[in-house]
C-alpha cells in the first residue's frame, strides 16, 4: 500500500508586517485570505469566491493520510482539524536546542523524529483520537487520519489572537 504523507508548515511574523503564513507539501508560503462567502453556500464557486491566496489540500476519499504539522512559530499553537478525528503518532519540541529568539529550521521528515516519516506512518494504531493538538513552538507533530467524511473541511488555529483575522 502507498503511504500518503503530507506536510503543513506554518510560521508568523511580528509587527509591523504581522501575519500567519502556511505552506502545504513544501510549496510556497502564503497568507490565507478570507473567502468571499462561506464554502457551504449552495452557490459557492471556487473559481470566483475563493481568493488566490488560500491553501487547499485535496485528499482522496477513504484513504489513510499521515500529516506532519511543523511549526516555525515562536509560541505553541493549537490546530483543530474540522470534520475528522486523528491519531497522534509523535510530537517533538524544538528540532535544535538553540533556536530561541529566531527562526528554527523545520523538523526534517527523515531525521527530525524518532523514525523517518514513512516509518511513523506504519505505526500500529494507539486508539486515542483527537480533533485538536497543540504543536509546540518550533516543534512538530505527526498525525494520522482517515478521509472518511467527504466535504470541505478546515484546519484552524483556535486562538483568541486570531479572531480579528478570521
Amino acid at each position: 500500500d502507498k503511504i500518503d504523507i503530507h506536510t503543513a508548515d506554518f510560521f508568523f511574523t511580528l509587527p509591523p508586517v504581522y501575519g500567519y503564513f502556511f505552506a502545504l507539501d513544501g510549496g510556497t508560503y502564503i497568507q490565507n485570505a478570507l473567502l468571499h462567502k462561506p464554502m457551504t453556500y449552495p452557490d459557492f464557486d471556487k473559481d470566483k469566491d475563493m481568493p488566490a491566496h488560500t491553501n487547499v489540500m485535496n485528499l482522496d476519499l477513504d484513504k489513510t493520510v499521515t500529516l506532519v504539522l511543523r511549526s516555525g512559530a515562536g509560541m505553541a499553537h493549537p490546530l483543530h482539524v474540522h470534520g475528522h478525528k486523528f491519531e497522534v503518532l509523535e510530537e517533538i519540541s524544538r528540532p535544535k536546542p538553540n533556536c530561541f529568539g529566531g527562526q528554527c529550521e523545520l523538523a526534517d521528515l527523515d531525521s527530525g523524529f524518532s523514525a523517518p516519516g514513512s516509518e511513523l506512518a506504519k505505526r500500529k494504531t494507539r486508539g486515542v483520537l483527537k480533533d485538536v493538538i497543540i504543536v509546540p513552538m518550533f516543534g512538530a507533530a505527526v498525525v494520522r487520519f482517515n478521509t472518511d467524511n467527504p466535504g470541505v473541511w478546515f484546519v484552524s488555529l483556535p486562538l483568541d489572537e486570531h479572531v480579528d483575522s478570521g
